[in-house]
């Protein structure tokens, strides 16, 4: 938290600044200590392995934000995840659920709990069959859209009304 970490939170807050949480998304670390092919032979192989290494990861963080949570107001919460390409997901939405899905709810149900109301996930490509996961786990806010890979934020907003923002 770094040694004076509630007088800087005093300044934002007075300067009438917003204050974010944000962390590596639940794809995303995995897949820089293993890379895509490796994560995803990983969550086949070795599920278990996944399985015991995001339970830990998410743990972490969720520890660390109930001491968070406890001194001060956060309004915006962010993950990285890049986990799609062009053409949508490196995983399944099967695998997704599985293995993403529990970690963003537990912690997007913490922070909503203590008052937090913006969760985003950043992702590029394709997130049409993403996106109904991402609102499933609690967050509601998608970035970037990216038209090159056949993001249509318009049909998007169609389909999931104010439950999910883009950018």
């Amino acid at each position: 938290f770094g040694e004076d970490w509630l007088t800087r939170y005093e300044e934002i807050r007075r300067e009438g600044r917003g204050v974010s949480a944000s962390w590596m998304g639940f794809y995303w670390f995995p897949r820089d200590l293993m890379g895509d092919e490796g994560l995803c032979v990983a969550y086949y192989e070795w599920p278990e392995v996944i399985h015991d290494f995001l339970q830990t990861y998410a743990d972490l963080i969720y520890q660390v934000s109930e001491r968070l949570l406890d001194h001060i107001e956060v309004d915006a919460v962010s993950m990285g995840e890049d986990m799609c390409y062009r053409n949508g997901m490196m995983i399944s939405p099967a695998m997704y659920r599985e293995f993403i899905t529990p970690h963003y709810k537990r912690l997007t149900t913490l922070y909503r709990d203590h008052g937090t109301q913006i969760f985003t996930v950043d992702t590029d490509g394709n997130v049409g069959e993403l996106l109904p996961l991402l609102i499933e786990g609690g967050i509601n806010v998608c970035v970037p859209m990216e038209v090159r890979a056949g993001n249509d934020i318009v049909e998007y907003r169609k389909t999931y009304g104010k439950q999910m923002a883009f950018g």
